[in-house]
């Protein structure tokens, strides 16, 4: 698919929401424990896209949850349970 072929490979490849990015790699230096960050926009301006790769540039795990996820006590439990 053309969307797959032409996907952003790594950080460089992207063009525009350069400041984002930064924002990002900035708040993930100076994290600490009770920090969250909360990406918002609207379908197809690249947020997953970004943070997957400053996860994988950055050597982080990487644990999201999206609005169509199950979001209960447990599932969330769960998931913050991996990413500690």
């Amino acid at each position: 698919m053309l969307l797959e072929k032409y996907r952003p490979k790594s950080l460089k490849d992207i063009i525009g929401n350069i400041r984002q990015i930064a924002e990002i790699k900035n708040f993930l230096k100076n994290w600490k424990p009770g920090d969250a960050l909360l990406i918002y926009g609207p379908p197809g301006c690249g947020k997953s896209l970004c943070i997957e790769l400053i996860a994988a540039e950055g050597g982080y795990e990487l644990v999201e949850s999206h609005a169509i996820d199950a979001r209960g006590y447990k599932d969330l439990k769960t998931s913050v349970a991996r990413a500690a």
